[in-house]
């Protein structure tokens, strides 16, 4: 299932990476559904992200949805491991990269 996601791609001045927060939200609503009506497991849920800043950010909202169970990383650090769902935020969505 691919989901587009017309969101921002932001810079905090701090840090070169980039985050979406408007995927954020969007990635957050779907892991709601998925542990929620699919009663999938946190621990069977991983996230991907390229970018250090929106493993931060991702980590962060779901702290506060109490869903922090769910393994957020990058793709180094997912290496070798496997998940029942997985869900890649890509965090870029400008018009002119498409």
């Amino acid at each position: 299932l691919f989901y587009g996601v017309h969101g921002r791609d932001l810079r905090e001045c701090n840090s070169p990476s980039w985050f979406n927060p408007d995927e954020v939200s969007v990635v957050a609503t779907i892991l709601e559904k998925l542990i929620g009506k699919y009663k999938l497991d946190p621990k069977d849920i991983g996230v991907i992200t390229p970018y250090r800043k929106q493993v931060e950010k991702l980590q962060q909202a779901m702290i506060i949805k109490n869903l922090n169970q769910v393994k957020i990383a990058s793709v180094e650090e997912f290496q070798g491991q496997e998940r029942k769902a997985i869900i890649i935020s890509t965090v870029r969505s400008s018009g002119a990269y498409l």
